[in-house]
């Protein structure tokens, strides 16, 4: 033998209690635990970070959509349509207005919102029909030319 081994001669081996053992799963089990929760929590702050990014591309969307939206009223009503087009309950209150007589001079001078706009152009609905230049009797040139040479 080599001398280390007499060394420790003297020492009885000491056993492990099982308590000591099973301690020490308990805790690499923990801390497997624990890692695992932190992987999880990593994951759900990047989920929710996603989803503010999105909630905010949405709501920047929205309100361009809102923008465009107006714009596009702001433009009918530069054409003339007014509110008109968008509120019918303006358009009747304008309807019974009685603060002006009624007569030929004053219909002249009207006093309602729109009246000098400039009215949209004809779409072409009411537009007359172009006559139609065929004549589906009249002999064609051909025969003509056929009757001279005889």
């Amino acid at each position: 033998r080599s001398p280390r081994d007499s060394r420790n001669k003297d020492t009885p081996r000491r056993t492990v209690p099982v308590e000591v053992h099973q301690v020490l799963q308990d805790q690499i089990m923990r801390d497997n635990a624990l890692v695992e929760l932190r992987k999880k929590f990593e994951k759900a702050k990047k989920e929710r970070d996603d989803l503010k990014l999105t909630l905010e591309k949405f709501q920047t969307s929205s309100n361009n959509l809102s923008k465009l939206l107006e714009s596009q009223v702001s433009d009918k009503t530069g054409l003339g349509f007014n509110n008109q087009v968008f509120d019918c309950e303006e358009v009747h209150s304008h309807e019974s207005n009685n603060s002006m007589p009624k007569s030929p001079e004053n219909d002249r001078y009207k006093t309602g919102e729109g009246y000098h706009d400039v009215p949209p152009l004809y779409t072409g609905t009411f537009m007359p029909h172009k006559p139609d230049l065929v004549f589906n009797d009249a002999s064609t040139a051909s025969e003509s030319v056929a009757n001279v040479f005889n």
